[in-house]
This record gives C-alpha cells, sequence and structure tokens, in this order.
C-alpha cells in the first residue's frame, strides 16, 4: 500500500485518503468543492474576458490629457523637415493646462533636424480642442528654437 503526506499535519496517511486520520482534515477537493470551482470559472471567465476588453478601448481616466498630447505629437511631426528624426522628451512631463474656453494648451518638447541638418531642441504651444470622440488641433507655433 502505497502512501503520501497530509498537506496540514505532514503525517504519512494512506494514498488514497480523502480525510486524514490523524488531523480529520480533507486531502482534496470533494466532489461539490470541484464542482463549484468548475461552475464559478465558466461563469467569471467570460465577464472578465469582456472587462478587459472593454476597459482597454477607453483612454485612462487619470490623465485627461493624453488625447491631446497624441494629437500634438501627431501635428509636430507632421510639420517637421525631418519626422523621423523627432525625439520628444517624455509626454508627461510636458505643461499642460484648460483653457477659459474649454481648449486645452500642451507645450511639447523635442530634439529634431532643421532644413540644414543640425539637431534643435524646441518647445511647442500646442492648443487642441476635444469635439464629440475627436481631438482637433487648432493652432501650432514652435515658441524656442
Amino acid at each position: 500500500m502505497s502512501e503520501k503526506k497530509c498537506k496540514y499535519c505532514s503525517l504519512m496517511i494512506p494514498a488514497d485518503a480523502r480525510i486524514c486520520p490523524h488531523c480529520r482534515k480533507t486531502q482534496g477537493l470533494t466532489y461539490a468543492q470541484g464542482c463549484l470551482v468548475i461552475i464559478i470559472a465558466i461563469v467569471l471567465i467570460p465577464i472578465l474576458l469582456y472587462l478587459a476588453g472593454t476597459s482597454s478601448n477607453s483612454p485612462a481616466p487619470s490623465d485627461p490629457y493624453s488625447a491631446a498630447r497624441g494629437a500634438c505629437r501627431m501635428a509636430i511631426k507632421q510639420s517637421l523637415h525631418d519626422p523621423g528624426s523627432a525625439d520628444f522628451d517624455l509626454g508627461s512631463s510636458w505643461y499642460t493646462e484648460t483653457q477659459k474656453n474649454g481648449a486645452i494648451l500642451v507645450q511639447p518638447k523635442l530634439r529634431s533636424k532643421n532644413a540644414f541638418g543640425a539637431y534643435i531642441y524646441a518647445t511647442y504651444n500646442c492648443i487642441v480642442k476635444h469635439e464629440g470622440g475627436n481631438v482637433r488641433v487648432l493652432s501650432l507655433k514652435q515658441i524656442q528654437p
């Protein structure tokens, strides 16, 4: 007859024992417990998958300026002589503020090549406005060469 250790008291018990004869603890899931685990998994997995899918499509509420930063980044890259040379500072370090009219001022900072091939460090004033589900760039102006 083979033996195994009890999960709880570590004494040797028969391998097919469901209850330890020493500490009286159940050694594995009972049939009812196993069924309960399966039912919970069947119910919870689709709910968790649904919640994971919906939360990844919505912007993070902790940073209301992230869409404005993204729109400014795209507008600046389109205006550069060499868009591939753009090296933006960390977006979360850019100055942002909401203006009285609801527009958002973003001041991105980046290094990029100018028309002569020299790298410059520049700051821009980028004003954007949320319109429905979209963000529109109202103005873009370089403020530091």
